[in-house]
């Protein structure tokens, strides 16, 4: 399951890079507090990356630990992103955003319960699954940002 542990997790960095809202002056204290809150996402992204080079030398238990791990850090981050309070008209893009959010960390518990199982197939359609979750968060935040960054 080698090949699958790269790809698994290569797929979870894609997903779970970096985001962040621009640092223009209009809707600063939003802007502050959104960053803030999607930071730990960005610090998910780089650890999963860093563990992309040692892929290959866990247990399939082990890797499913991981993925556990980082579907309850981007769990944490959704919720405290639901707790804020977006500008203006933004709250269709930002609900938008939520969701998608919401998706990619359950195909990513998927993912991770695929690893537990040890089903290279039931995994390689997990990982499929994220990876169109994390193009739907991708362009959610886009537009999101978009909306606030107006």
């Amino acid at each position: 399951m080698t090949r699958a542990v790269v790809s698994i997790l290569a797929a979870v960095a894609l997903v779970f890079g970096a985001v962040a809202c621009g640092e223009d002056d209009s809707n600063d204290e939003f802007k502050n507090q959104y960053n803030a809150a999607v930071r730990p996402l960005n610090q998910l992204g780089d650890d999963v990356v860093a563990s992309l080079t040692s892929a290959g030398g866990g247990s399939d238990r082990e890797l499913a630990r991981r993925l556990d791990n980082y579907a309850e850090r981007a769990e944490q981050t959704r919720r405290r992103l639901s707790e804020l309070e977006p500008p203006g008209d933004t709250r269709d893009q930002f609900d938008d955003l939520l969701a998608a959010l919401e998706q990619s960390v359950a195909d990513l518990r998927a993912v991770g319960a695929s690893a537990r199982e040890g089903d290279p197939a039931e995994a390689q359609e997990a990982t499929k699954d994220l990876i169109e979750s994390g193009q739907r968060l991708r362009s959610a935040e886009s537009d999101f940002r978009n909306a606030v960054e107006g």
